[in-house]
C-alpha cells in the first residue's frame, strides 16, 4: 500500500517534535561552548596585538635619527572559527537518528498498516509516548 501525503507529513511532523527538543539542547550548548571559546580567542588576539604594537613602537623609537619605519597601526586577526566537533557528532547522530526513524515508520506503512497500527509502530519506536 502506498502511503499518502498526508500520512508522510503526519509521520514526519510527529517524528520532528519528538527530537526538535533533544536536538535544540545540543545547539544551544554547542552555541554556548563556541561562544566561551570566541571569547577567549578574542582576549588572546587582543593581548597578540597590543604586544605586536608595542614591539613596533619600540622599534620605530630606536630607529637611527633620518631612518624612516612605517609600521602597522591596526592588527586584525579576522573572526575566530571555533567548532565543538563531539557536539557537532552529536548532533548530526540525533538528526540522522531522526530521518531513520521517519525512513523506518514510512517503510512500514508502505507494507500494510492503519492509523491504529501507526500509533502503535510510534509508541514502539519511542516517538510519542503511550496514552
Amino acid at each position: 500500500m502506498r502511503v499518502s501525503k498526508t500520512i508522510r507529513d503526519y509521520v514526519t511532523r510527529t517524528v520532528n517534535e519528538a527530537y526538535s527538543a533533544r536536538i535544540g539542547e545540543l545547539l544551544e550548548e554547542e552555541k554556548r561552548d563556541v561562544n566561551e571559546q570566541e571569547k577567549i580567542l578574542r582576549d588572546r588576539f587582543e593581548q597578540i596585538k597590543a604586544a605586536a604594537l608595542a614591539d613596533a613602537e619600540k622599534a620605530v623609537t630606536a630607529m637611527p635619527k633620518g631612518f624612516t619605519l612605517r609600521y602597522p597601526t591596526r592588527i586584525d586577526f579576522g573572526t575566530p572559527y571555533v567548532e565543538n566537533r563531539a557536539l557537532a557528532k552529536k548532533i548530526n547522530f540525533w538528526d540522522e537518528h531522526r530521518r531513520n526513524k521517519i525512513e523506518e515508520i514510512l517503510v512500514r506503512m508502505e507494507l500494510g498498516g492503519t492509523k491504529a497500527e501507526l500509533d502503535e509502530i510510534l509508541k514502539e519506536l519511542g516517538v510519542v509516548e503511550g496514552e
